[in-house]
């Protein structure tokens, strides 16, 4: 290895700069990536491998500590939440076009889409109505 010793750190690097790109880890194998490359300079200057390993543990705790709050405000967003497509149907208005009776799904239209649709009450073709909650494919409506 001798000399050479650079080419290897670059090597470790890189393969942990690709398992982080594969994984779904927060920043862990980036850390150990950024550790390689303190080993890769510390190997330009100081031959003592022992060394350059301490500096490639150091580096990599130390990046770990420092990306830490990056990675929970990646992690937590904006911290506000958002509905899901499906969610966002809830309140919205729809045409009956197939009869909806207490016993018996029908089907309703929202948005250009026909979904299933249950309802507590009879509710017939061409009435709108107003989507109350979702669950699955089914939309519960009222008039």
């Amino acid at each position: 290895m001798g000399t050479q010793l650079w080419m290897w750190w670059l090597l470790i690097s890189i393969i942990f700069f690709i398992i982080e790109i594969l994984s779904p880890s927060v920043f862990f194998f980036a850390c150990l990536g950024v550790g390689a490359l303190f080993g890769l300079f510390a190997s330009l200057v100081i031959s003592n491998t022992w060394v350059q390993w301490a500096i490639f543990f150091v580096g990599s705790v130390v990046f770990v500590v420092l990306s830490r709050p990056l990675a929970k405000k990646f992690a937590a967003g904006s911290g506000q939440t958002r509905n899901s497509n499906v969610d966002e149907l809830i309140g919205k208005k729809a045409v009956v076009i197939k009869e909806i009776t207490a016993m018996q799904k029908g089907n309703v239209r929202v948005d250009n889409e026909d979904w299933l649709a249950s309802g507590t009450e009879n509710i017939g073709k061409d009435e709108i109505v107003e989507i109350i909650k979702v669950e699955g494919v089914t939309l519960f409506v009222k008039k």
